[in-house]
């Protein structure tokens, strides 16, 4: 099932994430460090670097890749961008297996048709529904999957280790919220997302 995003007039952040020491970071990294255009195979890649991070940088980016893509262990995580692992004009694209921790969303698909993922865990913990990006990020709805104009797209089996409030709260980690509050995919195009406390065995988008 999937519900309506609430009406806007969410709480803005002030600031990324975590204590006090996220003041002192200045986020200049603009360019994505992976950028992949074509076909191939990628075995445990991996990367959780998360200083100086503006909003347009990635971890992994793929882009205008129609040839056959397939990562097996991806683990990106941590990153300040406006997602870890985003897919664009793409397709054709598998991902068996991926972890994340932080914040920001793990996987954004936008523009691509054929990309499946199958097998999602870690303790990344999306901000909560009625709060907002830090100024200067594109302005969705906070979610941890975000797909946007797609055709067929499977997420298949999504499920954290739950990150409370109160517990290990630091700028490298991230913060915990109460999963009552944060969701797990959002579908940018026509607002609708899974609902609170639902973990995806199937999402898929014809």
């Amino acid at each position: 099932s999937l519900e309506h995003v609430p009406t806007p007039g969410r709480r803005a952040r002030g600031r990324a994430a975590g204590d006090a020491s996220a003041a002192a970071v200045v986020a200049n990294t603009t360019q994505p460090l992976v950028v992949i255009s074509g076909g191939g195979k990628f075995y445990t890649l991996e990367n959780e670097d998360w200083a100086g991070q503006a909003p347009a940088y990635r971890h992994v980016l793929v882009a205008n890749s129609t040839g056959g893509l397939s990562f097996y262990q991806l683990n990106t995580e941590h990153s300040r961008g406006e997602a870890n692992t985003e897919i664009r004009n793409s397709s054709n694209v598998q991902i068996f297996g991926l972890k994340s921790e932080g914040n920001y969303p793990v996987l954004w698909v936008r523009d691509s048709a054929n990309v499946s993922l199958y097998g999602y865990g870690g303790n990344a913990c999306a901000f909560p529904l009625d709060e907002r990006y830090p100024p200067g990020y594109a302005q969705y709805p906070p979610s941890l999957f975000r797909v946007e104009r797609v055709s067929n797209v499977r997420l298949v089996n999504l499920f954290d280790y739950a990150r409370l409030r109160g517990g290990n709260q630091t700028y490298f980690d991230g913060e915990g919220f109460d999963p009552h509050t944060w969701v797990m995919v959002l579908d940018a195009s026509t607002k609708l997302h899974t609902p609170f406390m639902e973990r995806p065995v199937l999402y898929w988008l014809p």
